[in-house]
């Protein structure tokens, strides 16, 4: 009797604990069971690079397959079978006339595929596209030249076909993939998937993740996307022969949590599986910026992919009408608004008083492809140039007097956008220039007289406006500066700041959490640096209607102390840009020090005014007693040197809304001026004149170095809902910082879903919400091509639990290490490699006695190169020639560390000891525990071709990978 006790007691408990019901849902950690990639291409000389990575610790089979960007028509696919911690890795090239211009996939990978794959079987096809088949796009091989990708896992292997993917240690070839073929062959004596295709797998359990990098050698270019990464997207075996048009997006599960962008979720029900991946991308609005600057080449293109749409269109996939949220087959309205960096926007009038400034007339815009091209220019322009960065089929056309609906959608040539000044006393409208940078907006809901463009998504009594979109901005520039020997053009990708709108219920106090969407409260940048010829560019903008009051924070490296901090003041639709340049220091006791200069040519109103005309040095204020009229910052111990202030991370926060409107009214930029009305008004702020936060700033970065023509740029991550009370303070303040928020509930993804959790404080919370106990990335130190990469790791709460100014009796869980004068406050990580073949590089590092141990991670960023000489551990070996390099680990038997790796390319892990963890408490009281520590990060990675020109010219080229993340936290009854 006491078996069925025990089983009635913990579905009890099951039932009560904090966490949504098994759904599909957004991942927060880059990893899933799908993964989707906006945009491949093989125009205009660019190849499309792949890279996927099961994370997990068993073999997994997938499903991967590239649709056409005009109706995403399938135009190749196959089953993958990943080992545990294996990469597969490929290209997408522009086939010759020997391959009839066919759109091919190479890969010199040993993972198992079905088909199997060579450099010259992956060859791309028409044949869903025409003929019987064809639809209104046309038929051309233009269509599988560009498009979108998604990668659906199946099941995970077991038993023999288990064995069948692995791949042995020291072997060059998987053990059988022939086996895994022939289990689908009806022919086959072993066709044991042809009869039971669930047989040797079971259910999915996700950890997939990958990057796809967009290169174009000739131009001297790269730049990575991240996925859009799903989990909880299917409970049963998905395993499916490769010529079936299963697994697709509409075979996961019919429930999907959607958050109204405010922090209030619901799970939804629904009829077909795609309606519920639908409802976790759908977007009612999203914004990025443009840069078209003529003096560097600058060039702007969007990608915008929605890649459900053929399910609700399409009749080849399904049974009935098109449905909402789509009303055509062919082509949807939206309009759109823009604005320089100054709040201006076209053809506005003169405001007779300062005030909010008018709304541009919105534009109707036709979305007419499931993978749509924006290209941006602001010039009158040749109609035979190319067409955008990566000469789209699709683009997207603005201001046609035709309706295209009317007739086949046209591919090749469309209209480009053109962004005109407005007219000014001046600039006469007949003499009119053009915005050169800002910002743009496209809504997907709402029509010029503010009625409803889309039908909702309706399941059960909630709507969801918009349409399910990805996507992102990717920025290109050109330095003609440099010599003829060198190739100096830069890329640059940004994720699109989205909006939400829905009407479920609302909560009274939202949850903190890591946006999905770009924009929050808080602000966090993981890395800036000024050290071997690079530079950091800073964007900040404000998507609101409301004027705002941030504290903007630069801390150094090694134990997060304030370099600089001032407030920036945004009035509405504003935004801010600076760049961090080396310098050397003049203020006293540190002359001649090498240091950092903030520059800016922006207007909008700080509280440090020179900074416009003569740019601002970094100062030791922080670390430093003698440079600080409060000698309690007290002296770290770490060096006082100011070379500490030329890396570190960057923090901006939310501090409140402006809701008097005299100084509302001063911070506005006029139209017809080159200088804000009147910053003196910041000087007038009280707090009665201000408002809580509303959120929605967002920012990015570029890491630049125009000497070697490089440029990695990345978005801020945001954080949502931190505070609920406006907390303002002027000049130099340690406040507000992490640990001033209010709120002390977050949201989190963990293996059982969503959970909500509540903490003893806010820093507890912005921790958690940061806590792994797993990070993972790719590396490439192959000298053929020069490849380095250096792998950034930025722990953004560290200072609150380690460091005497902060805290009382440091250490405080999770970290276990205080300040050493020595090296910092160090804490231990496992580390382990892989090649690209499951081979592990060693059998990680137990944790010694201290006596013994050389610490990984001993500073609030920490940053590693990976090497293959233990011997030659130095800050030139790195791309960013870092001063806060990890620790070299002293082996054991069988480890490599990651100064010491022996493959030329694969994948790292840093796991936890589960010796450190935070506890919270569910909305049921049940304990959570969270393990790991609080750490976000990148990957750089960084190649040279000598090649181009007959080996005469020099090109470079490098990006940043994200990395992706685990969470374990472990539920206990508190009773």
């Amino acid at each position: 009797m006491q078996k069925p006790l025990k089983s009635t007691l913990l579905i009890i408990f099951l039932l009560s604990i904090s966490f949504y019901a098994s759904a599909v849902h957004l991942s927060k950690n880059g990893t899933g069971q799908v993964l989707i990639f906006p945009y491949y291409t093989v125009n205009n000389d660019f190849n499309t690079l792949i890279s996927l990575t099961n994370t997990a610790p068993e073999p997994k089979a997938y499903r991967v397959r590239f649709r056409e960007a005009a109706n995403s028509r399938e135009v190749f696919a196959f089953n993958l079978y990943l080992g545990a911690n294996d990469v597969w890795t490929a290209a997408l090239v522009k086939g010759d006339a020997d391959f009839q211009f066919h759109t091919r996939l190479i890969t010199y990978d040993k993972s198992c595929t079905d088909p199997e794959l060579t450099t010259s079987s992956g060859i791309f096809s028409k044949n869903n596209y025409e003929g019987d088949n064809g639809d209104i796009y046309d038929g051309d091989l233009n269509r599988m030249h560009e498009g979108f990708i998604e990668i659906i896992e199946m099941g995970v292997l077991s038993g023999d076909s288990a064995n069948a993917a692995r791949i042995e240690r020291n072997s060059s070839q998987p053990n059988n993939c022939q086996q895994l073929r022939d289990a689908w062959s009806a022919s086959s004596a072993n066709n044991y998937w042809y009869t039971n295709p669930n047989a040797d797998l079971t259910q999915p359990t996700g950890g997939l993740t990958g990057s796809v990098t967009l290169i174009n050698i000739a131009q001297g270019i790269a730049a990575s996307q991240e996925p859009t990464a799903i989990n909880n997207f299917s409970d049963t075996v998905l395993n499916f022969n490769p010529s079936d048009n299963s697994p697709n997006l509409s075979d996961g599960m019919t429930q999907a949590i959607i958050y109204d962008g405010q922090g209030n979720s619901q799970v939804t029900d629904w009829e077909h599986g795609y309606q519920a991946v639908s409802a976790v991308l759908t977007k009612k609005s999203f914004t990025n910026e443009y840069v078209l600057t003529d003096e560097i080449g600058a060039e702007t293109d969007w990608i915008v992919t929605l890649p459900t749409r053929q399910f609700f269109i399409d009749s080849t996939l399904n049974d009935h009408s098109i449905m909402p949220p789509f009303s055509d087959d062919k082509c949807e309205y939206v309009y759109y608004e823009y604005y320089n960096r100054n709040m201006q926007v076209p053809e506005a009038p003169i405001i007779p008083r300062p005030g909010m400034p008018t709304q541009s007339p919105p534009k109707e815009y036709f979305f007419c492809y499931s993978s749509n091209v924006i290209h941006l220019e602001d010039k009158e322009i040749n109609e035979d140039s190319e067409l955008g960065i990566f000469s789209s089929n699709y683009l997207i056309s603005l201001g046609r007097s035709s309706q295209p609906n009317e007739a086949k959608i046209p591919t090749g040539f469309a209209l480009r956008n053109k962004l005109p000044k407005p007219a000014t006393a001046t600039t006469p409208a007949t003499e009119a220039t053009y915005f050169d940078t800002g910002w743009l907006m496209f809504d997907f809901n709402t029509n010029h007289d503010g009625s409803s463009v889309s039908q909702p998504l309706s399941p059960a009594n909630t709507n969801i406006f918009g349409f399910p979109m990805i996507g992102f901005a990717i920025q290109k520039y050109k330095n003609s500066n440099l010599t003829d020997s060198v190739l100096a053009n830069y890329t640059g990708i940004f994720n699109h700041i989205a909006n939400h709108q829905t009407n479920i219920q609302k909560q009274e106090e939202p949850p903190m959490e890591i946006s999905e969407d770009n924009h929050g409260q808080v602000l966090i940048y993981p890395y800036y640096t000024v050290n071997n010829g690079f530079n950091t560019l800073l964007s900040i903008g404000n998507k609101t209607s409301e004027s705002k009051a941030l504290k903007v924070r630069f801390l150094e490296g090694k134990n997060g102390r304030s370099c600089l901090d001032f407030n920036i003041y945004l009035s509405s639709n504003d935004m801010w840009t600076a760049a961090l340049i080396p310098t050397q220091s003049t203020s006293a006791n540190h002359e001649g020090e090498n240091t950092v200069k903030i520059i800016t040519n922006d207007t909008s109103c700080t509280d440090l005014p020179q900074m416009s005309s003569q740019g601002q040095e970094f100062l030791s204020y922080g670390y430093d007693p003698a440079a600080d009229a409060n000698p309690a910052n007290g002296y770290d111990q770490l060096g006082l040197d100011l070379e500490r202030c030329t890396e570190g991370y960057i923090e901006i926060i939310e501090m409140a809304n402006i809701g008097k409107q005299s100084i509302v009214d001063g911070l506005y930029f006029y139209p017809d001026s080159s200088i804000p009305s009147d910053c003196n008004v910041i000087d007038q702020i009280t707090n009665n004149d201000l408002e809580p936060p509303s959120g929605n700033i967002y920012g990015s970065a570029s890491l630049i170095n125009v000497q070697d023509g490089i440029d990695m740029s990345f978005n801020a991550t945001a954080i949502k809902h931190f505070t609920n009370e406006p907390n303002f303070t002027t000049g130099h303040d340690i406040l507000p910082n992490l640990a001033s928020g209010t709120n002390v509930t977050t949201l989190m993804e963990s293996k059982d879903g969503i959970i909500k959790t509540v903490w003893s404080s806010s820093v507890d919370a912005v921790s958690a919400l940061f806590m792994q106990s797993q990070i993972n990335n790719d590396y490439v130190i192959f000298s053929g091509i020069g490849a380095q990469t250096d792998w950034v790791n930025t722990y953004p709460t560290k200072r609150f639990y380690v460091d005497p100014f902060f805290v009382n009796n440091p250490p405080l869980a999770p970290f276990s290490h205080a300040i050493s004068p020595v090296s910092g406050a160090c804490e231990p990580w496992k580390f382990y490699s892989y090649d690209r073949e499951q081979n592990f590089n060693g059998t990680g590092v137990s944790i010694p006695t201290p006596n013994n141990f050389n610490a990984q991670h001993c500073y609030s960023v920490n940053i590693a190169y990976v090497g293959e000489d233990k011997n030659e551990v130095d800050s030139s070996q790195s791309i960013f020639e870092s001063q806060l390099l990890m620790d070299y680990i002293d082996s054991t038997t069988g480890f490599y560390s990651i100064y010491d790796i022996h493959s030329s390319e694969g994948s790292m892990q840093l796991s936890t000891n589960y010796q450190s963890w935070l506890e919270g408490t569910g909305e049921n009281n049940e304990i959570h525990r969270i393990y790991g520590q609080p750490v976000l990060g990148f990957t750089a990675q960084k190649y040279v071709n000598g090649a181009i020109n007959n080996g005469s010219t020099l090109a470079n080229y490098a990006y940043l990978t994200k990395n992706k993340n685990k969470k374990d936290i472990e539920i206990r009854n508190n009773n």
